[in-house]
Parts: structure tokens; C-alpha cells; sequence
């Protein structure tokens, strides 16, 4: 990752205000770096649904307003056992995230004001 998408990260992530319009905890943030530094479905079932703005948007949602064939349904559990029976068909690409979460923010912003 170049310095300047490293500088974009950390302004994009910094902006997300969630739930009432308070910033996200420094553990919820570094869940988002890790994910955003080193893609899998493990880490993007972890961030995926984090609220990204005060309307109660998650992170997957943001996703799939940006890119709406990104898909709806995700990883699917055996009852009881917690084994995975079913992948992501895909996981986005740090740039979507980004974007995702840079739609979510201005969506929050024009909607108060």
C-alpha cells in the first residue's frame, strides 16, 4: 500500500461516524485497517456489519449501495456447530470499502442538513 492510500485510509476510516453521530472505537477501526491491509472472508465477516453512519447503515450495506451486484446473501453457518457450510460468493475490494464508507458518510451529512 503507497503512503498516499495508507493517508486516504486513515482519513476515510477516521470520518465513519456511526450511531448517533460518535466515531468508531479505536478496536472497531483497527478491525477495518487489517481488513482493508489484508482481504479475506474471515476478516470481511468480521467488519461487515459495523455501522458506518447514523442512519444504522452497516458496512455491507454501504457496500452494496456503491455496487449493487455485490452480493446479499453471505457466509452461511451450520446450525449449532458454527461451521462454515457456505462462503462469500465475493468479498469487496479495499477500494469499494473506501468508497463505500466515503457514499455512507456524505449520505449522512446531506440527510441533516
Amino acid at each position: 500500500m503507497s503512503q498516499f492510500d495508507r493517508d486516504r485510509t486513515v482519513v476515510v476510516v477516521s470520518s465513519i461516524k456511526a450511531h448517533r453521530g460518535e466515531p468508531l472505537d479505536d478496536e472497531t477501526k483497527q478491525r477495518i485497517y487489517h481488513y482493508l491491509a489484508e482481504p479475506s472472508a474471515t476478516g470481511w465477516s468480521d467488519i461487515s456489519g459495523i455501522m458506518v453512519n447514523s442512519r444504522m447503515l452497516t458496512l455491507w450495506q454501504a457496500v452494496r449501495k456503491v455496487d449493487p451486484s455485490f452480493p446479499a446473501t453471505g457466509r452461511r453457518y451450520e446450525l449449532g456447530m458454527g461451521r462454515v457450510m457456505k462462503e462469500w460468493e465475493r468479498i469487496p475490494h479495499p477500494e469499494l470499502v473506501l468508497k463505500a464508507i466515503e457514499h455512507a458518510q456524505n449520505e449522512t451529512r446531506h440527510s441533516a442538513g
